[in-house]
């Protein structure tokens, strides 16, 4: 795993790879660089294939479950988020609320890393089989009595609670756009709808007390003009983490591969394009605060 830090310095430009890999300058991209420009961003590299089960929690002796969704690099990113979260929370945060908990594992990471932290987790998931992934983690891990396992919905179970302050929500929900009438169910796990943006809307949009905190991933294909303009109008952004990778499983599928392309082509993804014709892209992470 390579990972270049360069927190406190401007950014690189998105478009990094040269302008016959680029093709044209797109509407995304450039909303993804001006956002990068605002904030001191923690930039780096992942390259696929480069992490492993054991690479996810920082007890070297546990490896961990994890669910047939196996993009381990995003469940890296999004622990250090998590735990970038908590390290931000002023006032201290009591509750998470993890939607779309999968294997618990990036909550787990940040409870175990932050020292002194008592939070307790509630881990909402509709995939019953997540669940007990994450109830046999949880336990391993020595963490059982923090835990309250919610078999729902995510977005359907969120729009039926108030939430109290001290409360920090992180969701790494589906957010790759896939073209409408998909049911396969080997592309649920990543379905974000037809632009990346059906389960991000919802959580930027869900009523939430002023200070509450949110650790939401995202990335450059989930159209991030529509996304952006979400999180600045409801949400200051406390810290901001961008991870380059260089090829993916879907970015490559057949049937997603020219969706993607054409949502690049519209301004509504930005996508890295290596020289082979191999597709990369960013996955960001923010940490929000109501206001």
């Amino acid at each position: 795993m390579e990972m270049r830090a360069i927190s406190g310095k401007k950014p690189p430009p998105y478009t990094r790879a040269s302008e016959s890999a680029c093709r044209a300058k797109r509407a995304a991209g450039t909303a993804v660089t001006d956002f990068f420009s605002q904030y001191q961003v923690e930039r780096g590299r992942i390259v696929s294939g480069s992490i492993t089960a054991r690479d996810l929690l920082p007890q070297p002796h546990l490896e961990p479950r994890v669910t047939p969704f196996s993009a381990l690099h995003d469940t890296w990113q999004f622990s250090r988020l998590v735990h970038a979260m908590l390290r931000q929370g002023e006032p201290p945060i009591r509750t998470i609320i993890d939607l779309g908990a999968g294997s618990s594992i990036p909550t787990i990471y940040a409870l175990l890393c932050t020292e002194g932290c008592h939070v307790r987790v509630q881990a909402i998931d509709t995939d019953e089989a997540a669940l007990g992934v994450s109830r046999s983690n949880v336990e391993a891990s020595g963490l059982s009595d923090r835990y309250e396992f919610i078999h729902a919905e995510m977005i359907a179970w969120l729009s039926t609670q108030s939430l109290e302050r001290y409360t920090g929500v992180v969701a790494n929900p589906p957010y790759l756009p896939v073209p409408s009438g998909t049911t396969d169910p080997r592309y649920a796990p990543v379905d974000g709808g037809e632009d990346g943006t059906k389960y991000l809307a919802h959580i930027l949009q869900h009523p939430m007390p002023i200070g509450t905190y949110l650790a939401l991933e995202w990335c450059s294909l989930s159209h991030p003009e529509r996304v952006i303009a979400l999180i600045e109008q409801g949400f200051d952004v406390v810290h901001v983490q961008a991870n380059d990778i260089d090829r993916g499983i879907y970015t490559e599928d057949p049937h997603l591969k020219p969706h993607l392309l054409r949502q690049h082509k519209r301004g509504e993804a930005a996508l890295i394009i290596n020289e082979d014709g191999s597709l990369g892209w960013t996955f960001i992470g923010t940490v929000l605060r109501k206001r």
